[in-house]
């Protein structure tokens, strides 16, 4: 599924109501394998600002850890994950909003009326384990959200990255400059 790349760093949004939430989702509680997450039912009808379109991720664990999302459809809100579905977890992780359940709003525009019952329907769809040892969050299925970049496409979203308008020109070289500065010490110094 795709979408268009309508929201931007700065856009004003509003987390888009449960019932109209939960039809985005599989199964699973998921969109193109990204869950919404319990943790995120609080910010239901609630207004914030884009921080950043997610241009590309990094996962632990993983060879190769600069990874992209299938779709371009993702952005970052000054949000972090609390991680009290997930029994207290205190990772602090940022969540990933997938376009579908965010609108963009003006100041003026009224603020949409959230109900409790649409609240507990949308929570009982969602899910924090796959198995009794096994977390089911954003975190943990973002192997299967995203696929990993060739080192051109990693080129490519630095451009992506200044179009999206997540960073300027020179921040991009001040950037590059830095990791080529750390591969080279790397290599001529050692870990």
């Amino acid at each position: 599924m795709s979408y268009a790349k309508t929201l931007r760093r700065g856009d004003l949004v509003e987390v888009k109501g449960p019932d109209e939430i939960l039809k985005t989702l599989d199964s699973d509680g998921a969109l193109d394998h990204v869950p919404f997450m319990p943790e995120m039912l609080e910010f239901c009808g609630r207004r914030f600002r884009v921080s950043r379109r997610v241009v590309k991720s990094c996962s632990s664990g993983s060879r190769s850890s600069m990874r992209g999302f299938r779709t371009d459809d993702v952005v970052l809100l000054e949000l972090r994950c609390s991680g009290l579905a997930h029994d207290g977890c205190q990772k602090r992780c940022m969540i990933f909003w997938r376009e579908a359940w965010l609108r963009k709003v003006q100041d003026q525009d009224p603020v949409s009326d959230v109900s409790e019952a649409g609240i507990r329907r949308l929570g009982a769809r969602l899910k924090t384990m796959t198995a009794p040892s096994r977390y089911f969050c954003q975190a943990s299925e973002l192997l299967k959200a995203t696929e990993p970049l060739t080192r051109w496409q990693k080129v490519g979203k630095c451009f992506s990255d200044i179009r999206a308008g997540n960073c300027g020109t020179l921040e991009m070289v001040r950037r590059l400059a830095t990791g080529l500065f750390w591969k080279s010490r790397k290599k001529v110094v050692g870990e």
